[in-house]
């Protein structure tokens, strides 16, 4: 079993095997791969915003519970398809992801 140190560890560089060279801010961070256990909800309403009222224009707010969520280089994102919306990550447990807008669903 190999144990990750959950604290920035420091990085330094040999050219020889022998002699290493550290800087004081070289640091490096492992995190694991994150596991989602459960997505709620699993589908939500798809809004034309060019025809809905103000009431009914806001996305859905999808939570993801897990474990691993970190929000590394503050870049935690959702893929829903092959369109991405920025991540709110809440602690270790769980991730908020609004829904972004399908338009290309709709071809007139």
């Amino acid at each position: 079993v190999v144990e990750i140190p959950a604290e920035p560890v420091p990085l330094a560089i040999s050219l020889n095997g022998q002699d290493y060279t550290y800087r004081a801010n070289a640091l490096f961070t492992y995190y694991m791969s994150p596991t989602i256990f459960g997505i709620a909800p699993a589908g939500g309403p798809l809004i034309r915003y060019d025809i809905a009222d103000g009431d009914h224009k806001d996305p859905t707010k999808v939570e993801l519970g897990g474990i691993g969520m970190r929000n590394y280089d503050e870049k935690a994102q959702c893929r829903f398809g092959d369109l991405v919306v920025t991540a709110t990550v809440e602690g270790d447990r769980l991730m908020i992801c609004d829904t972004p807008w399908p338009g290309v669903l709709f071809r007139e």
